[in-house]
């Protein structure tokens, strides 16, 4: 497979992730921004959709970084021996694929936080998934430009 092709699967399942997240916020969006009490009423249909949402933010902003931001810069010919993360989001930042490299950090981190339970503090979870739902907004925005960008600079090579 060419680096076009392997970059095109991977533009196919993050395709997939945002329709689901879509999706997700969709059917939430009566929920936020949700509060201690709106959690402790939440029914198991509304959990399953915040699970959606959670997963698939954290699924997307996985693929992207991990799979399609290097597909990205092997098309671009940059040299990725050697380097970090980082330094594939400098690259990034540089060329304009990325607003800025602290804009990939923050969602990174959202992402993680995401991730954990807090059964026993109920005000962080609503805390987290408030922001988890304004980020991943954000994220499904971005990805929007980046496949814009993928098509205007990199279709071609």
């Amino acid at each position: 497979m060419t680096h076009w092709e392997l970059c095109q699967a991977e533009i196919a399942i993050c395709n997939i992730h945002q329709d689901r997240l879509e999706m997700a916020i969709e059917e939430t969006q009566t929920l936020f921004p949700i509060t201690v009490e709106k959690l402790a009423k939440i029914s198991p249909s509304e959990l399953s959709f915040l699970e959606l949402m959670t997963s698939r933010f954290a699924k997307l902003q996985d693929t992207m970084g991990q799979k399609l931001f290097p597909q990205i810069l092997k098309l671009l010919k940059e040299d990725l021996q050697n380097k970090s993360f980082l330094d594939y989001l400098n690259s990034l930042e540089k060329i304009g694929a990325l607003p800025s490299v602290e804009f990939w950090i923050e969602l990174r981190e959202v992402r993680n936080s995401v991730a954990h339970e807090y059964p026993d503090k109920p005000e962080l979870t609503v805390e987290k998934l408030n922001l988890c739902r304004q980020k991943a907004k954000e994220l499904l925005t971005y990805w929007a430009v980046l496949k814009g960008f993928m098509q205007d600079r990199l279709s071609e090579r």
